[in-house]
């Protein structure tokens, strides 16, 4: 049976090899998260919640996708007219913090806009998709952890246990 001292050291050494690997996990966590992400709303147009996006509604918007080069969908709202929207959500760090988010301020408005609605340049209120889009799934997060996490601590602790 084991002592109660060995049984606190074996958590003590648990702690410590997770505290060791804090930066790496977060890393393999938020590098994956965001391909989920990216493929969720810019592959298959849905939002967090599992909604899709709709269609586009500005005749002029429609418009201007038609007229671009290649001649964009217009069937359902995909959010790219070009890829940068994709590209500029990265992962990275701010401050000390390991983070998803748009790498550009007009990227981050265009999400915002998305979101929670616009105005016109004239000022008149625009509702756009309205619903969240860019926060997780709970079956992204759950993904994440089965695929990557669990195998990835499953290993750390072998080591751990092993020296």
């Amino acid at each position: 049976m084991e002592t109660l001292k060995s049984y606190i050291d074996n958590i003590e050494k648990i702690k410590s090899c997770f505290v060791a690997e804090k930066n790496n996990i977060e890393v393999l966590a938020m590098s994956n998260l965001k391909v989920l992400l990216r493929e969720r709303i810019f592959k298959f147009s849905q939002g967090t919640n599992k909604q899709y996006f709709g269609q586009y509604r500005s005749e002029s918007y429609i418009k201007k996708r038609k007229a671009s080069e290649g001649g964009l969908q217009v069937q359902i709202k995909d959010l790219q007219f070009s890829k940068d929207f994709a590209n500029d959500l990265s992962f990275g760090v701010d401050g000390k913090k390991n983070v998803i988010g748009f790498t550009t301020d007009r990227s981050e408005k265009i999400a915002i806009g998305q979101e929670t609605g616009s105005k016109t340049k004239s000022g008149k209120d625009v509702k756009q998709i309205n619903f969240p889009i860019f926060a997780p799934q709970d079956e992204e997060v759950d993904v994440i952890f089965d695929e990557y996490l669990k195998p990835y601590w499953d290993d750390v602790l072998k080591k751990c246990f092993s020296v």
